[in-house]
């Protein structure tokens, strides 16, 4: 157990060296506009129509789009957290545990981390 500890100190310690004050290019920070929503969904609504959906459908499509409204985000903004209960793993009869190595991630990926 001391060893993923001592893993977990020196990630979070290299982390730390490598952070930098300058958010990365893929996050895209900030609140939406009504615009922004309107032509995400107008978007939304002509690509489900391009593949294929039925007339008979599309009136239901738009008015979940707009009773939803409020659960689609285009970016990441200043949210509460999420109430959910916490994720609670339970085992097999008989299941091992296994130590996994950890994942690769890019230069940007791990400063953002």
């Amino acid at each position: 157990m001391t060893d993923v500890f001592e893993t977990i100190f020196h990630s979070t310690r290299v982390l730390d060296c490598e952070m930098e004050d300058d958010e990365p290019d893929w996050l895209d920070l900030g609140t939406d506009t009504e615009a922004e929503v309107q032509t995400a969904f107008s978007e939304m609504f002509n690509t489900a129509q391009h593949n294929g959906l039925p007339d008979s459908r599309r009136e239901k499509l738009s008015s979940l789009l707009e009773e939803y409204r409020d659960e689609f985000r285009l970016r990441l903004g200043n949210d509460p957290p999420a109430d959910v209960d916490p994720m609670e793993v339970i085992l097999l009869a008989g299941a091992q545990s296994v130590r996994a190595m950890s994942r690769p991630y890019s230069a940007e990926k791990r400063r953002f981390f």
